[in-house]
């Protein structure tokens, strides 16, 4: 299973996702503790056709009444546009067996939707406002898992990754309206400790936000992991991971110190899952850090250094951030007893909640009946609004396991 996978996707089989292999978390005394309640202003929206075995991991929102989710159902690839009034299937141009990862879009008429098949081979496609996705080849040569993209305009757009075989290590691409080229990226996987002599160093970024031409941040982690005959630390095949943070200025990649998350223990071990920037000087990224139980990590880039900003009381991971309209951002992911988590940060401090999942015999839309299990897989403001779009999945019970269902989350007034 790949670091994003373990991160943003849950199983298969539940939602509970297993614990990744970091040490500690970070303890700051002094934050106010979040406030905690049902938010009533998000309510769920269901797709057309079977949701069944399946689970949208990005999502992507040009305007009110436009927005685009990508994911999977069954190990196929599953793409959806939003019309203003029902989410609808709509066919992509890559293989069957492709993993969607990314979806983004600079405006109703120009999207890209990004995955790989189990070969190691890179697909993406455009959307330009005609009837139909359209395929554009990518310049790999070699092992190239695209995990994210990020449009600012139809001659500006980013895809970032991880290419190699064994020793991945972070990849980014350019489109520059034309052609995607390689834009090479520092070998993250140094900045780590060293790696011992039975453990391979790799290095993957895992999301993208793309303020202008010269201002594009994108996170991940880097690290070791043992090869499977390895011995001490990691032994098994486990990764010790740090998360990374990168930004380009219109010439280079420049990795950019995350803040310090440190704990009784010592130094936590943290991964970062997505980044949004709203301007220059106001970029947030999330993921998660772990003392035996995962907590959700933020960080805050003031314009010149990054800043922890600790969620207390909470367990969980998050997956996804994105700014809600009014100069705050919301946050999603999942609590570590199974259960979708949304936390808000109003400027002061976080307000902590959950996301509503259907009854059983409540067919089609519903209001908030509970907060079962699921997972909140990515956010989306809808440009120039202060509504929302959240995607994911939830768990509805098998005749063995729960099975995932995919489902959809707005903030948004109803429509009719």
């Amino acid at each position: 299973m790949s670091l994003k996978d373990e991160l943003r996707g849950p199983s298969i089989m539940t939602f509970r996702l297993t614990a990744s292999a970091l040490a500690a978390c970070a303890t700051v005394l002094g934050t106010p503790a979040p406030t905690s309640a049902d938010c009533e202003c998000w309510h769920y929206v269901r797709a057309e056709g079977s949701t069944e075995n399946a689970t949208f991991s990005a999502v992507s929102a040009p305007s009110f009444d436009t927005a685009f989710a990508a994911g999977g159902r069954g190990g196929m690839p599953l793409l959806a546009h939003w019309n203003g009034v029902r989410w609808r299937e709509t066919a992509l141009p890559v293989p069957r067996d492709t993993t969607m990862e990314g979806v983004a879009a600079s405006s109703t008429g120009d999207a890209w939707a990004v995955g790989y098949t189990p070969d190691g081979t890179a697909h993406t496609a455009h959307w330009t406002g005609e009837r139909a996705w359209e395929a554009v080849p990518m310049p790999v040569h070699e092992r190239s898992l695209p995990r994210a993209v990020d449009a600012r305009s139809p001659r500006d757009a980013w895809i970032v990754g991880s290419r190699g075989e064994a020793h991945a290590r972070a990849a980014s691409w350019h489109w520059n309206g034309r052609r995607w080229r390689t834009v090479a990226v520092p070998d993250l996987s140094e900045r780590s400790e060293p790696a011992g002599p039975r453990e391979r160093a790799h290095s993957e970024l895992v999301a993208v936000s793309a303020l202008a031409a010269d201002d594009v941040w994108a996170v991940g982690s880097s690290g070791s992991a043992a090869s499977p005959s390895g011995a001490g630390p990691g032994q098994g095949g486990d990764a010790v991971r740090r998360a990374v943070i990168t930004h380009w200025d219109g010439r280079t990649w420049t990795l950019v110190p995350a803040a310090p998350t440190r704990a009784a223990g010592g130094t936590s071990q943290s991964v970062l899952a997505d980044v949004v920037a709203l301007s220059p000087n106001d970029v947030w990224a999330v993921g998660t850090a772990s003392p035996g139980t995962d907590v959700p990590l933020a960080q805050h880039w003031n314009g010149t250094v990054w800043e922890h900003v600790p969620i207390p009381l909470v367990r969980g991971r998050l997956y996804s951030v994105a700014g809600d309209g009014r100069g705050g951002v919301w946050a999603a992911g999942e609590r570590t007893d199974g259960t979708a988590l949304l936390a808000h940060w109003n400027g002061e401090r976080w307000e902590v909640s959950g996301a509503p999942t259907p009854g059983d015999l409540e067919p089609g839309e519903g209001a908030p009946t509970g907060h079962g299990s699921g997972a909140v897989q990515d956010l989306a403001n809808a440009r120039g609004t202060s509504y929302l779009w959240a995607v994911g999945a939830y768990a509805r019970p098998g005749p063995d396991e729960p099975v995932p269902h995919l489902l959809t989350w707005t903030n948004a007034p109803r429509h009719r």
